[in-house]
């Protein structure tokens, strides 16, 4: 069977999380190298399927000639975004409003980067309007710690009477 494609196909995919790995600042130390890539790890299915989609997306782009694009979207933030869908922002909001400590899983030194989502939609657009087919990264360059954007919160909020707790980190 001859199957002929008739239309032009702009397949996205969107990511929640692009966290970037750097080898360099692991050179020399101890970093297990093996958990690079541990597929039966708890998110590890997430992460398969993000570059299975990303595989198939491009085995298309190369096979059938389609247009594609792929956005790997980082961490987004702007209005109404609902505080308990847990995201750090609109929780770490919610609480710091309403008087509450501020909870972080973890010690804190977590990194994320945060983009805005006016400059998340104005990078679609502008990706889906390019000829540009390889992955593509729509967040910002710069990495903040979760006690960061935590502390930045309580300043913005003028909360001075709330604190800091620390949690384990959920598994």
């Amino acid at each position: 069977i001859d199957i002929r494609f008739r239309f032009v196909v702009i397949i996205v995919r969107f990511s929640v999380s692009a966290r970037k790995l750097r080898l360099a600042d692991h050179v020399g130390d101890s970093f297990d190298f093996k958990n690079l890539y541990f597929t039966i790890a708890p998110r590890g299915v997430y992460d398969e399927a993000k570059r299975f989609q990303e595989a198939m997306t491009m085995a298309y782009h190369d096979f059938h000639g389609l247009e594609t694009r792929i956005a790997r979207i980082f961490n987004t933030y702007g209005p109404r975004m609902r505080k308990n869908d847990g995201r750090a922002i609109p929780a770490f909001f919610d609480q710091a409003k309403n008087g509450k400590n501020i909870t972080i899983f973890g010690d804190g030194n977590q990194t994320r980067s945060f983009c805005y989502v006016d400059d998340l939609t104005d990078g679609l657009f502008r990706l889906l309007m390019s000829d540009y087919h390889l992955p593509l990264n729509l967040g910002n360059p710069e990495e903040i710690t979760i006690n960061q954007i935590a502390n930045e919160i309580l300043s913005l909020v003028g909360n001075k009477t709330s604190a800091i707790t620390y949690h384990a980190l959920l598994t």
